[in-house]
């Protein structure tokens, strides 16, 4: 390819004033030309050598950081869950406690609870309920402890309520 079908090329592709009646232009648009033999090789040589090793390593860079950010949210989100659904599944057990407790089926009195209380719950779970006498007779202020590890760290919910039982 000589220098001059190299200009020829350049010009017909930028819509400029070329040789040989290419890309002349006629009422400010692009009169349509015959394209070259030169410029379709130019073309296809620069279509066959693809992207460069910056290009690519630039590009798989920035889809390694947005794979990394979208796993990291993906992770969060997931031990967020599960915190939540362990604190759901312990606020029904301690529903349920104070329930039984308010039925007459657990002796007012403090100390820990019956393990079988927290028979739906798939983790180690301690339950405690602590009772105190209120000035009104039969009243007492009672409340339902629930003591258990979620990734290492112990974590405890409460339940307070009166609960009134005649002597």
């Amino acid at each position: 390819m000589t220098a001059g079908s190299s200009q020829n090329c350049h010009d017909c592709h930028n819509g400029h004033e070329g040789r040989n009646g290419h890309g002349v232009t006629r009422g400010g648009r692009v009169a349509a030309g015959p394209i070259s033999s030169s410029c379709r090789a130019l073309g296809s040589a620069r279509s066959a050598r693809g992207f460069t090793l910056i290009e690519t390593l630039v590009a798989l860079t920035v889809v390694f950081v947005v794979l990394v950010s979208l796993s990291t949210g993906l992770l969060v989100a997931h031990r967020t869950s599960e915190a939540l659904r362990a604190q759901r599944q312990v606020d029904r057990v301690l529903e349920a406690s104070l329930e039984t407790l308010r039925a007459g089926a657990l002796p007012l009195a403090g100390g820990p609870l019956p393990p079988g209380l927290a028979a739906d719950v798939p983790f180690p779970l301690a339950l405690d309920l602590d009772v105190q006498p209120q000035s009104t007779a039969g009243l007492h202020l009672v409340v339902v402890r629930a003591t258990y590890l979620q990734r290492g760290a112990t974590v405890e919910r409460r339940l307070v309520s009166q609960v009134w039982r005649p002597r």
